[in-house]
């Protein structure tokens, strides 16, 4: 993969080498500089803890090792200097919502050096024992001096280097939080090993001075190996602050330390001051954090150097969150520099775009982290009255109203970690985490059959199958009522249906599944509910129908027969938005393996009635995908209506696909599309600037950019903008192949049914010439502007790139979709009973959506064997038949007047007959989803 950028890292910390590694993995080249050997320091109380919001940026692989290097966190709590507790979350559910592993930190820095060796295809550079002494901006990137003598230029500057930054403004200092925190990792085995039974954090006064508040923290580590720390006070304390940040603890002065905890003791009753005593070297820091984060730039010099991890937000240790944090920012800052060009290309605007964007989407997290860090110390370090009454509320209410008690416990550590309603923690914007993931513990995804896993965890974009479904309603005729109510399908008896499932972005964690159901059949019918998780790892589904967003119910999900069998099982339901546990309703259902899918069989059921609806099949996957990402396109306009439907199809079909859009990329930050590998690159749709260094060989350039045609009514300024836009399209991918003369890629260019105008009855096949002017001009005033437009498009697509690469125009018919096109509009006619527009007997054009976007991947794949020209629709259909199919009582005509003088021109979209045929696409071996206007009028209803 060709470079797109060129970042220089200070630091080889945990921010640098995170951002190095999730960077590389972007194709982006870096150049780490670090003071040290990247791992060679001892690490002597290097203990952190990794939550979910961290984990799940790392790639598996690194995932699964750091699970082999350290240990989750086992039961945990906070207690009095005693060991008696003072607040236990509910175990093991805690765990479960909330895994920690527990590392050394070293070990982490080894393992993502390890793994930027082997796998980042030569992309990272590493420049050890060295600084960066100065450096400067210009219009073309950075330029640093290295203590080595060393000269370095990039594109972007990235100051990861500890709180200590030499690169942050000098005005941003540090601020001395008032304690200092000695801590250690020591070996604790033998007589010892009860140490390993549970993780705290203990509050209460020194032994030597009541007035002296202390807290005492202990983890354990990778078996034999535990992480300890102390926190003194250094005003008013006979600890006074050091002069430099870390030094390690003289023997001599060990016993100072023991003689504070000497009557305290863990929740299992173990002398901490013995373990204390026990351990060799101890580290000594005094705690330091960077205050106000959301006060100041993390962008200097124009977007051209940046602040991450400690640089940015250092913040106390206080709530085991800091490398988390580090890594998150990695997550963001890579996700948001891949969508930079390579140098030369890169603009003012964009760099401030990725400059606001980065803070918008980090600053508020740091700001909580530092709120919650230095609310644990504030709590923790009272003393007196204040630290009685403290301890005194923590016990009654764990004692009292536990439930109460937890849910303030729980509810403290989400807030901590980001949570949203829909998930317990922070979402990364290249989180590849389905719901599936997010309900299961992994062991259990893990035995699922290969197949249900791909679809059941894969499903970012888009995923489809198909089955034959057996529907049975209750006899009770309450019950058939409140079926009806809820939206629940109609009985069928071995009903084909077809089915499809898209996550809608990583952020709100939902997924829509739509079955069509009579595929072929009179009784076609449409049915879709969204599936979404709770933040406590519960499944939701719509019922469905009007009700989908505000009646949901609540499942459990398991795994069953080492992986044959996936059991939901609900647990209650939610009204808008307020959870209810019932025994009143029921609903279960089982899905069990198959060679090439599953069977299902479920029940819903109602207190009193019985059975509402009780329904079981069979559904197999449809897996077109290709065994690696050997395709790669470019579709300008893939975020409007057709574009992004291309976009998930291609992506469904395994195709790398880098989308140009005018819109700021860093919008698409959480789209699932992005979770996917989709690049967003920023063009103004007239320049090559920005892009063009996306083309490589074999790259299919696919051009949907344009001005709305629907979007407003034809004045001569919409006119020129309609067309003006798709010719500077054409003209910026002209200049594009150009640039890039040392690769060869092909060209697919839209254009519209409209080539042939008003044809009336006649038969339009795929090579029907472009229309000289002449025959324009015969053409009714009211119906030329769209051929004139499509032969301007056609013949500038000719002209401009034919001879270049190779070329196919596609003639794409209306596109039918609920989110646009002309499908609402019909929709609204047929619902003020409108049975003809015009005379009605006039062809439209037209394609469903999803065949649309299939149709033109199909293209794509078989270029070389299509003709230059490509009918993109399906079978032909009249005003009046297309009007029929939405099966209302039909009574009234519009009359052509009256269309041309509400829209003007513009009413030719659906007055003009234009018949055309899919000829080509039919012998190339496509096949229409939705052949009949009937079958996908009735997917849409």
């Amino acid at each position: 993969m060709t470079p797109r950028l060129h970042v220089l890292i200070s630091g080889g910390g945990i921010s640098g080498l995170s951002l190095a590694l999730l960077s590389a993995r972007m194709g982006i080249k870096c150049s780490v500089v670090e003071r040290h050997v990247v791992g060679s320091y001892k690490s002597i109380g290097g203990g952190l803890g990794l939550w979910p919001a961290s984990m799940q940026v790392l790639p598996a692989d690194i995932r699964d090792e750091l699970v082999q290097t350290g240990r989750w966190m086992n039961t945990a709590g906070f207690a009095d200097s005693n060991g008696q507790l003072l607040a236990r979350p509910d175990q093991p559910a805690f765990a479960e919502r909330f895994p920690v592993l527990c590392i050394e930190r070293q070990n982490l820095l080894l393992l993502l050096k390890k793994y930027l060796s082997l796998h980042a295809d030569g992309q990272v550079t590493f420049h050890e024992n060295a600084t960066i002494e100065t450096y400067n901006t210009t219009a073309n990137g950075v330029t640093a001096t290295l203590s080595t003598g060393e000269i370095i230029h990039a594109d972007i500057l990235v100051a990861a280097d500890g709180i200590n930054s030499v690169i942050r403004p000098r005005e941003v200092t540090p601020q001395n939080m008032g304690y200092t925190y000695y801590r250690a990792n020591v070996d604790v085995i033998n007589a010892n090993s009860a140490w390993h039974e549970f993780s705290f954090e203990a509050w209460g006064a020194s032994c030597k001075d009541a007035g002296l508040p202390l807290r005492f923290g202990f983890v354990s580590l990778k078996f034999p190996t535990v992480f300890w720390f102390l926190a003194v006070p250094t005003k008013n304390s006979p600890i006074k602050p050091q002069s430099g940040h870390v030094s390690v603890l003289e023997e001599k002065d060990k016993k100072l330390l023991v003689d504070m905890v000497s009557a305290w003791r863990s929740p299992n009753g173990l002398p901490i001051a013995d373990l204390i005593a026990a351990t060799p070297e101890i580290l000594r820091t005094d705690i330091f954090k960077i205050p106000n984060v959301s006060s100041f730039s993390w962008s200097l010099q124009g977007g051209r150097v940046l602040l991450m991890g400690d640089a940015a937000h250092a913040t106390a240790p206080n709530i085991a969150q800091g490398a988390g944090l580090c890594i998150e920012d990695a997550a963001v800052l890579s996700k948001l520099l891949s969508l930079l060009p390579p140098g030369p290309d890169i603009t003012p605007a964009m760099l401030e775009n990725l400059a606001k964007q980065y803070e918008r989407e980090r600053k508020p997290r740091a700001a909580t982290v530092q709120l919650v860090a230095d609310s644990v110390a504030l709590v923790g370090q009272q003393t007196g009255i204040l630290a009685t009454l403290r301890d005194w509320t923590m016990k009654f209410s764990l004692r009292w109203v536990s439930k109460l008690h937890t849910q303030i416990f729980e509810s403290v550590v989400a807030y901590s970690l980001g949570a949203t309603s829909k998930s317990a923690s922070w979402i990364s914007p290249s989180s590849q985490i389905s719901l599936l993931d997010r309900v299961l513990p992994a062991e259990e995804v893990k035995q699922l059959q290969d197949h249900v896993r791909r679809f059941k965890t894969g499903c970012f974009v888009a995923r489809r199958g198909s089955g034959t479904v057996n529907v049975e309603l209750s006899n009770h005729t309450i019950g058939r009522i409140v079926a009806s109510l809820i939206g629940l399908p109609k009985e069928m008896n071995d009903a084909q249906f077809r089915a499809s499932v898209s996550q809608m972005d990583t952020k709100t964690l939902s997924q829509v599944w739509t079955r069509v159901f009579g595929v072929g059949g009179t009784d076609q019918t449409s049915y879709s509910t969204t599936h979404s998780v709770t933040r406590d790892k519960m499944l939701t589904e719509g019922v469905g129908g009007i009700l989908d967003p505000y009646l949901k119910i609540l499942y459990s999900v398991s795994v069953r027969e080492s992986g044959k069998v996936l059991v939901h099982e609900s647990k209650g339901i939610e009204l808008c938005g307020v959870r209810f546990k019932t025994n009143a309703f029921s609903s279960q259902w089982t899905e069990t393996a198959t060679s090439q899918g599953w069977k299902f069989d479920g029940k819903i059921s109602l207190g009193g009635i019985g059975m509402l609806m009780r329904y079981h099949g069979s559904f197999e996957i449809d897996e077109p995908g290709l065994p690696s990402k050997s395709r790669h396109a470019i579709v300008a306009g893939g975020t409007g209506l057709i574009g992004s439907a291309v976009v998930a199809e291609l992506v469904r079909r395994n195709w790398r696909v880098d989308v140009l859009t005018r819109r700021d990329p860093s919008e698409f930050l959480y789209a699932a599309e992005s979770a996917a590998g989709v690049s967003y690159l920023q063009w103004d749709g007239k320049t090559a600037t920005g892009w063009c260094h996306a083309i490589q060989d074999g790259t299919v350039m696919v051009n949907l950019s344009g001005a709305s045609v629907a979007s407003t009514r034809w004045t001569n300024k919409a006119k020129t903008d309609i067309l003006q836009s798709r010719l500077d399209a054409i003209k910026a991918f002209r200049d594009a192949i150009i640039l890039r003369n040392d690769v060869s890629p092909t060209c697919v260019q839209i254009s519209a049914a409209g080539i042939a105008g008003d044809s009336g009855p006649d038969i339009i096949l795929d090579d029907f010439p472009i229309p000289t002017d002449e025959k324009i001009d015969q053409i009714s005033r009211f119906s030329r502007f769209r051929p004139q437009t499509c032969k301007a498009i056609e013949e500038a697509a000719i002209c401009e790139i034919s001879g270049k690469v190779p070329l196919t125009v596609v003639r794409m018919g209306h596109v039918l979709s609920k989110a646009g096109g002309i499908f609402p509009y019909f929709r609204l006619a047929a619902a003020a009973r409108v049975k003809r527009i015009g005379c009605g007997t006039q062809y439209v054009p037209w394609i469903h959506i999803e065949d649309a976007a299939r149709g033109l991947c199909t293209i794509m794949e078989n270029q070389g064997q299509m003709l230059r020209t490509v009918n993109l629709v399906a079978e032909p259909t009249t005003n009046e038949q297309l009007l029929a199919c939405f099966g209302s009582l039909r009574i009234f005509s519009v009359p052509e007047s009256v269309m041309k003088a509400l829209y003007g021109e513009a009413s030719c979209v659906v007055l003009d007959s234009e018949r055309l045929v899919p000829r080509a696409l039919e012998n190339s071996g496509f096949h229409f989803e939705f052949k009949t206007a009937e079958d996908a009028v009735r997917s849409l209803l």
